[in-house]
């Protein structure tokens, strides 16, 4: 960095505190300009906020918020808003991009996978622990991802996920997954009617306004 003028550093939220000053006794008297994500719409439970918290009580640190995501186009957003959580009064949109389908089993829901990669859709998979890898920050045009039946709605209307080992982490990085999608989305659910169905009340407002 010795012939820098100053250092940015993307995805911001996923630093350790260890790395976060390192970086900053690193970085001298440089600027150090951090982005980070939110994730407003994750459950408290599930928003890992320690990063972002570290950043905020940096001294002399000056905050700006954007309003939406940047990368993602505004249809898929909204839809990935409603799917995190889902508030009382939601805008009816109509989501043209968006496809949700259903499995029964393992073998229809590979089925339905392959034949989503068949018409130009890039697999993805929520599996995986840790902090979130390369896959997780890559665009694509159109994105698939897999819905199980560990995936529920809390009382509050948020999404969550069952398995004790992965709770905390499992919607942070399907959250990620579902933003790397730019121009179609599909979810393949999986022996999970409750989530399915919910999805299609989502997908079918526009119907009945």
């Amino acid at each position: 960095l010795s012939g820098a003028s100053a250092v940015l550093v993307d995805e911001a939220h996923l630093l350790s505190q260890e790395k976060l000053e390192y970086l900053l006794w690193y970085c001298g008297n440089r600027p150090v300009i951090f982005s980070s994500d939110y994730e407003n719409m994750l459950s408290p439970e599930e928003l890992d906020r320690a990063a972002v918290h570290a950043l905020e009580q940096i001294s002399g640190i000056q905050s700006f918020r954007l309003t939406n995501r940047i990368r993602t186009n505004a249809e898929i957003s909204s839809f990935i808003q409603n799917m995190m959580h889902l508030p009382a009064k939601r805008s009816p949109r109509w989501y043209p991009n968006i496809a949700v389908v259903y499995a029964g089993n393992g073998r229809e829901s590979e089925n339905l996978m392959n034949d989503f990669v068949r018409q130009g859709y890039q697999r993805r998979t929520t599996e995986g622990s840790g902090q979130l890898d390369a896959q997780a920050v890559r665009d694509e045009e159109k994105i698939v991802v897999l819905l199980d039946e560990q995936y529920y709605y809390d009382e509050k209307g948020y999404l969550r996920f069952m398995c004790s080992s992965e709770k905390d982490f499992s919607v942070r990085r399907l959250f990620h997954l579902l933003n790397q999608a730019k121009e179609s989305l599909a979810l393949v659910v999986k022996e999970n009617m409750e989530v399915y169905e919910v999805l299609l009340e989502i997908l079918q407002m526009h119907r009945n306004r």
